[in-house]
């Protein structure tokens, strides 16, 4: 039976892995389908991806490294990536796995000019969005939660940006059948608020920011739509 997998990325920090799980297990609850269509491939730790044939379709979590470190276990993803999107395979990547979408396909990814972003923020469509397969029924303006310093400075060459803010100006985007997403449809306001505990010191207006995590129920339903349109492709 072909599966949906997660290409994990990387891990939260282990505190808040034991109260809340790991990303895989959060983006395994936001795709909300039989767990028998799921399967996770921790990449970090080596694991070989599969042949993009063998497969439904690919979610990539987050990670706490960076993109332009290049490390060989991301680069060789970055690869099978490409190959994948080619070959019509629905893919989506969050945070680090939009990041990587981007440069595998040509585009770039670095630090944000403006720096971290982080919290819930307000997020909002743009035209190509009204139109697309995941995004179409979506409000034009949703929270969404943010925790990223790097960003995708450039998009590749045929992409169209669905999403954007007055911080992030590629909030989400689509190249073929793939998907990117900076923000976190994976989190709840209980993980954002431990992303923000956890630099806290750091921040000016920590205090703002923890005040205003909501949960953010329209962007969290975007893992099960791209599930919905991975079994029906």
């Amino acid at each position: 039976m072909k599966k949906i997998i997660i290409i994990k990325a990387g891990d939260t920090f282990p505190h808040m892995a034991e109260k809340f799980g790991r990303f895989d297990q959060w983006v395994f609850d936001g795709l909300n389908v039989d767990k028998n269509l799921i399967e996770t491939i921790n990449v970090e730790n080596g694991e070989e991806l599969p042949e993009p044939s063998e497969i439904l379709g690919a979610v990539m979590t987050g990670s706490h490294s960076m993109v332009t470190e290049r490390l060989d276990w991301s680069e060789k993803t970055a690869e099978w990536i490409k190959k994948a999107v080619e070959t019509g395979l629905p893919f989506f990547g969050i945070c680090y796995g939009h990041q990587l979408l981007a440069e595998s396909l040509g585009g770039e990814a670095g630090y944000h000019p403006k720096g971290i972003e982080i919290g819930t923020v307000m997020v909002s469509l743009t035209g190509e969005a009204l139109s697309d397969e995941l995004f179409s029924s979506m409000p034009l303006e949703f929270p969404a939660h943010t925790v990223h310093s790097q960003t995708t400075i450039s998009l590749p060459y045929g992409a169209v940006c669905l999403a954007k803010n007055a911080h992030e100006s590629h909030h989400a985007f689509r190249y073929k059948n793939a998907w990117g997403v900076q923000f976190h449809p994976e989190f709840n306001a209980e993980i954002m608020k431990g992303y923000i505990r956890e630099i806290e010191e750091n921040l000016a207006d920590s205090e703002v920011k923890m005040n205003s995590v909501t949960e953010t129920e329209e962007a969290s339903r975007l893992l099960n739509i791209f599930a919905l349109y991975c079994l029906r492709h």
